[in-house]
């Protein structure tokens, strides 16, 4: 895939996965640790995950590998960024050859792995998240402690407030069920504390990476030069405006300084240039005025 196509992808059960790496700090500076994580995005339920010292192709490989018998399900397309190992040849080859389709991020484009970036944004504003990890064994210890919490205890608001292994494993619409009967006794006996029945979230049916409907096109860029100023022109306006009240030049009962016979025409010099000026001025800043309060919101 081309760095600048953007991905698309459509997931309405669990067979599309997203892969992510990001790095934790060691025990000094200059030492990082390397977390992998390949999420569903239709669950946020993450089916595999490692922290390694290094960043490695192989490693990646196996992870995928892992994931995909563990769950017992092929995923249909395996979204991940462009670091080395996610778009090495062994992950690539393996993708091939199981028949998945392969999509990357584009270039410094955060929305094209939403998933993943919104969990280690969770992961990385836990209160207990360590600044620094004192070796890979702490790491990975923290890691597979929290990896069990995202999946099984942490409630996400896109997924109808669900764990994600409600959701993955197709418990959640019983849970949606019994939270009705909970609102429905609730409403019962206290109906003048909601303002209308209450009623469970949704669950959503479907989850996109990009989804096209979404898509907003920029708006085209018109020019809009005439009758309004620049903030160049403004400069320098304010300048002259600013040199002709300063002492020396025209104002009414002064009469303006003298000039040797043989000195050359000084633009501005004469009260009627002055005060063309000046007109044209108070004009064009009228006209500023009257855009600015057009385009005050009301």
């Amino acid at each position: 895939m081309s760095a600048q196509v953007r991905p698309q992808i459509r997931d309405s059960m669990p067979l599309n996965y997203a892969e992510r790496r990001t790095k934790a700090a060691g025990p000094v500076k200059g030492i990082w640790y390397h977390a992998y994580v390949i999420i569903d995005i239709f669950s946020r339920y993450i089916v595999g995950h490692t922290v390694e010292a290094a960043e490695s192709a192989a490693r990646a490989e196996e992870l995928i590998r892992e994931a995909i018998t563990r769950n017992g399900i092929v995923p249909e397309t395996a979204h991940a960024d462009r670091g080395t190992s996610m778009t090495s040849k062994k992950v690539s080859q393996l993708l091939i050859d199981l028949g998945v389709a392969r999509s990357h991020s584009r270039p410094k484009v955060s929305n094209d792995n939403p998933y993943s970036e919104a969990q280690f944004k969770t992961t990385k504003c836990m209160s207990d998240y360590p600044e620094r990890f004192d070796s890979l064994a702490h790491a990975r210890e923290w890691f597979d402690a929290f990896i069990a919490y995202y999946n099984h205890e942490h409630r996400h608001s896109g997924i109808g407030w669900h764990t994600s292994a409600s959701v993955h494993f197709g418990t959640a619409e019983e849970v949606r069920d019994q939270r009705a009967v909970t609102l429905a006794e609730a409403y019962a006996r206290h109906p003048e504390r909601f303002g209308r029945r209450p009623r469970p979230p949704e669950i959503p049916q479907k989850a996109w990476i990009n989804n096209p409907a979404k898509r907003r096109e920029p708006a085209p860029q018109t020019s809009q030069r005439h009758d309004r100023l620049t903030g160049l022109e403004i400069f320098r306006l304010r300048g002259r405006a600013t040199s002709l009240s300063s002492p020396g030049h025209c104002r009414p009962g002064i009469p303006p300084p003298r000039m040797p016979a043989d000195s050359p025409p000084r633009s501005g010099a004469s009260c009627g240039t002055n005060t063309e000026v000046i007109a044209a001025l108070g004009e064009r800043l009228g006209c500023l005025a009257g855009d600015l309060r057009l385009q005050r919101p009301s």
